[in-house]
């Protein structure tokens, strides 16, 4: 009895386990198809399949087939795609237990290039002849192409065939002429561009425009001389075609054209709508009537309106360059030039001056000039008087009248002589004195006597004082060696120079004074006193440099040599206080301070440094040999 109801239970056991897996393969279902080309029918290899959702994929074998099984129950999407083919997709529903089959056709992309635009437009601009476009392969292979057109007003399309390469770019030129049976309005005509798998159209489009001579105006003639005159018009409308040639006609008969014209006068054809052209030869006080013209394929265009003119004669032009002043001699010389010979040219030419007419004419004084030259020319003017205004301008006569420069002025100004006074060496003991004078400016006019006046009495003596003539001329120094002089006495003495203006006299010295002392010997003077007591550095030296004692102003502080030797001398100079150091003008150091030299009087003249606002004494000597 257990075994039977042991084999029971395993039987049991075997059913339940065979129809749990009925159910498993009942739940599922299967998913086959093919792919086929949509245009021919058979199969196509190597499709890309994808069912969504789950993201399963496959691809389909040599004969188009593909499938995927254990699928659950429910709606699918299946994409399918392939190079050179368009991508698809379909929805299909799988059922449990049952095979669900597709039939899926794909389209095969065409072998032909694309292009970046559908129309051509060279629109109606004259001067638009050359556009292009793009062609594009988006093919997986190289693509030969030929492009037709059958238009008799494209003229070039560049290239005509080739190969494009696969994922690649071409560019096509293609060049019209408007005038190769291009009609008045707006025409069409289709360019073709061919492959081996289909072709793809461009429409290339043009504006005719109804051809029409140019209509222009004449404008006013300028420029007008005695024997030329520059003829000016516009271009209101170019013409269709546009003018080749344009220009003018004239006459002394009214409205000339080709059969009735003196000349016919070509202008540049140029983008500029005006345009001018001067005429020469034309005779003097005579009338002339002018059109323009302008010339296309449709015929000749003249101006509906002319102007007229009557020639009539120009003055030269002429300029007064510059003026040479010759001082010494009183004269000058003037340079002038002819910028313009005028119309008829100058017969007379040369400058006019005066001196109370700011603007000479040709009937104040006039200096004419030989010539006939188109440039320079000159001439000289003698005589000019000492501060006096002279005014000049050079001229030009034709037979229109006369031509004037500017005005420029000659002014020769007196000035006295400048000169300066100084002692080259003095020796008391012997009564001799080296006066010495410096001439820097001559005068205006040049000096004609100079040397040195003296007095007693008069601290700026004269030439009426006494007087020593020194001989010479120019710039530059001179010197008298006075011995009849007495050191004794105190004498100002000053440099003089005599020209025509006056007597121009240097600064006053005072000769033998007693607040300086000469030691000819250091070739320096000496002030006889200390100039400050007890104060800086920075106050002695600025005493002495503003010092103008015995008519000088060159009086400084000594060096160490100069105050060393000055120490030794103390005696004979005198007035010094020899309890006192006194200040040199030499730098020490720099030490927290600016340092100075000083030579000590009460310690045997010993050689020290200050900083430069310790009070001390000083006092100023200066150099007596002149600077030349």
């Amino acid at each position: 009895m257990r075994n039977i109801v042991i084999a029971f239970m395993a039987c049991a056991g075997l059913f339940f386990s065979c129809t749990q897996a009925n159910v498993e393969e009942n739940s599922t279902g299967t998913l086959t198809g093919i792919v086929a080309d949509k245009t021919t029918g058979e199969p196509v290899s190597v499709v890309n399949v994808i069912l969504t959702p789950g993201g399963n994929s496959t691809v389909t074998g040599s004969d188009g087939s593909f499938s995927f099984k254990n699928l659950k129950a429910g709606t699918y999407t299946i994409s399918y795609t392939k190079d050179g083919y368009k991508g698809g997709s379909s929805d299909i529903s799988v059922e449990a237990g049952l095979e669900a089959q597709a039939h899926l056709l794909i389209e095969r992309i065409p072998a032909i290039l694309t292009l970046d635009r559908d129309v051509l437009d060279f629109g109606e601009n004259a001067s638009m002849n050359t556009l292009s476009f793009n062609m594009v392969n988006n093919n997986y292979i190289d693509l030969e192409y030929t492009i037709i057109e059958n238009c008799g007003w494209i003229v070039d399309v560049d290239p005509e065939t080739g190969v494009l390469p696969f994922g690649k770019t071409g560019t096509v030129v293609v060049k019209i002429d408007r005038e190769a049976g291009l009609q008045p309005g707006v025409n069409e005509t289709v360019i073709v561009v061919k492959t081996s798998d289909g072709s793809s159209e461009l429409t290339v489009r043009a504006t005719g425009i109804e051809k029409r001579k140019a209509t222009l105006n004449v404008l006013d003639a300028t420029e007008v001389m005695a024997s030329s005159a520059r003829l000016n018009a516009e271009i209101t409308d170019a013409g269709a075609p546009s003018y080749t040639e344009r220009g003018f006609v004239y006459s002394e008969s009214p409205m000339p054209d080709f059969d009735n014209t003196i000349a016919k006068m070509s202008a540049s054809v140029t983008d500029d709508k005006t345009f001018s052209v001067k005429i020469d030869g034309l005779e003097l006080s005579r009338t002339y009537y002018v059109r323009a013209y302008a010339v296309n394929e449709i015929g000749d265009a003249f101006s509906s309106n002319q102007i007229s003119f009557t020639t009539v004669a120009s003055l030269p032009e002429v300029s007064l360059d510059g003026i040479n002043t010759n001082v010494s001699e009183k004269s000058a010389t003037l340079y002038g030039s002819i910028t313009n010979v005028g119309d008829p040219e100058y017969y007379a030419k040369g400058f006019v001056y005066s001196t109370s007419n700011t603007y000479p004419t040709i009937y104040d004084t006039k200096i004419q000039v030989d010539g006939d030259n188109h440039g320079n020319f000159e001439a000289s003017l003698p005589s000019i008087e000492y501060d006096t205004e002279y005014y000049v301008r050079a001229y030009a006569t034709n037979v229109a009248g006369t031509a004037y420069s500017d005005m420029q002025k000659i002014l020769i100004e007196t000035r006295l002589p400048v000169v300066s006074t100084s002692i080259s060496s003095v020796d008391r003991d012997n009564n001799i004195a080296v006066l010495y004078g410096k001439v820097s400016d001559e005068g205006v006019p040049g000096y004609t006597e100079r040397g040195f006046v003296y007095s007693e009495i008069y601290e700026n003596p004269t030439v009426y004082d006494s007087k020593i003539v020194v001989d010479g001329t120019g710039t530059g120094g001179y010197e008298y060696r006075c011995t009849d002089l007495s050191a004794e006495k105190e004498y100002y003495v000053r440099a003089y120079a005599i020209n025509d203006k006056g007597v121009g006299y240097g600064n006053t010295i005072i000769l033998f004074s007693k607040d300086v002392i000469e030691l000819p010997d250091l070739n320096i003077a000496v002030q006889a006193t200390d100039i400050e007591e007890d104060a800086s550095w920075d106050t002695f030296n600025r005493l002495c440099e503003n010092s103008t004692l015995g008519g000088y102003d060159d009086w400084r502080l000594p060096d160490i040599e100069e105050l060393s030797a000055i120490y030794n001398k103390r005696k004979e100079i005198g007035n010094f206080n020899n309890l006192r150091k006194y200040w040199t003008s030499v730098f020490a150091k720099e030490d927290y301070g600016r340092y100075y030299y000083y030579v000590d009087f009460y310690n045997s003249g010993v050689l020290g440094s200050h900083r430069h606002y310790e009070t001390l004494n000083g006092r100023c000597v200066r150099t007596l040999t002149p600077a030349e």
